[in-house]
């Protein structure tokens, strides 16, 4: 799937980001990125049995 140009916009933004950081907030950044990501996919399968009529 190709990238949108803000999308490859934001990776570079991000990518100068993480470049100033310390290996310490790099490592707190990814853990909250990963929780994000677990909220996410958290929602969307919430939101998919509302749909699909599970629950």
């Amino acid at each position: 799937m190709e990238l949108t140009h803000e999308q490859q916009f934001n990776i570079c933004a991000f990518n100068q980001e993480v470049k100033n950081m310390t290996e310490s907030e790099a490592k707190q950044k990814l853990v909250e990125i990963y929780r994000r990501m677990i909220e996410q996919q958290n929602y969307y399968q919430q939101e998919l049995k509302k749909v699909w009529l599970i629950e």
